[in-house]
């Protein structure tokens, strides 16, 4: 049997130092249950911590650069709320350009993350059809 992997370290990150996952299917983000998100983090704060990974070449240029995985919603209220830092999970840089010959996103490729983290959330139908186009 392996051994269990150490459990994940939450490390709170500014704000200013994440980009959006360009691969993200989510591209449209309604109002209204955004609007009840941002009221939720004002009163309670970030009680998930988004999910990011830093880019080889922010490794490279010794900076502090991370590209969201998870949570971009979170994310968004985040700066909109004027929050300098959010809680985060740094994950390992997924898989380059992991793709299954008929254009589905490999697991472990940065889209097929992004695909899968947003598989079990509620997203707007139109962003379900056009991801699986």
């Amino acid at each position: 049997m392996a051994p269990a992997s150490a459990p994940a370290q939450v490390q709170n990150i500014p704000v200013r130092d994440i980009s959006p996952n360009p691969h993200n299917p989510r591209r449209l983000f309604d109002e209204e249950p955004m609007r009840i998100l941002k009221e939720s983090i004002d009163k309670l704060g970030i009680l998930v911590p988004v999910t990011v990974y830093q880019p080889s070449e922010s490794r490279a240029a010794e900076t502090e650069k991370f590209v969201l995985l998870d949570g971009e919603r979170r994310w968004r209220c985040a700066g909109e709320l004027g929050l300098e830092s959010i809680p985060a999970i740094i994950v390992e840089e997924p898989s380059a350009g992991a793709e299954h010959p008929d254009d589905v996103p490999h697991p472990q490729c940065p889209r097929g993350l992004a695909v899968n983290a947003n598989s079990t959330k509620a997203a707007n139908p139109h962003e379900d059809t056009q991801d699986h186009q």
